[in-house]
């Protein structure tokens, strides 16, 4: 056991090094270092404070940055069911021009965790993803119906339902 926590330390060090700071990260794309593409881009990721590996490789290689960023986590409650008002924390992420949004999706420990209904859950609540992003990032043949249509950042600093 020792040699496994040993072992996903010196990983998780490595992998923080390689994803670099988010505030760096953001200050780059506001430098006009990325060109901005329309879209919505949605990175499941488990921190607050470094970028998501998949969105600092494509702007490292593509050099460019969709025209709203979400990332989003997932966290586990200590009930055993999370009430939908509950179940949403939005946090802006650096200035409103910069639009990378931050998504804490809470679950309870008897629930699963489903990130397209926690998706459509912020939409309900104000926030906004493009028709189809949610689900079918990822999923061949996901429709829109699926997510059912879209999920805009809110103007507060942080909002939690």
């Amino acid at each position: 056991m020792l040699t496994w926590r040993k072992g996903r330390r010196i990983v998780m060090a490595y992998q923080r090094d390689v994803e670099g700071p988010l505030t760096d990260f953001i200050r780059r794309a506001r430098n006009g270092h990325l060109n901005e593409v329309p879209g919505t881009a949605v990175y499941l990721h488990p921190n607050t404070v470094s970028t998501p590996l998949a969105l600092s490789e494509n702007a490292r290689f593509n050099r460019v940055i969709h025209e709203k960023v979400f990332f989003v986590r997932t966290v586990p409650a200590n009930v055993p069911h999370v009430a939908p008002q509950d179940t949403v924390t939005v946090d802006r992420t650096g200035a409103d021009s910069d639009h990378i949004t931050q998504l804490t999706l809470h679950f309870g420990f008897l629930e699963d965790p489903d990130v397209p209904a926690g998706l459509r859950i912020a939409r309900d609540h104000g926030v906004d993803i493009a028709p189809g992003s949610p689900a079918a990032a990822g999923r061949p043949g996901a429709s829109e119906r699926e997510t059912d249509g879209p999920v805009t950042p809110r103007t507060a600093t942080r909002t939690t339902w």
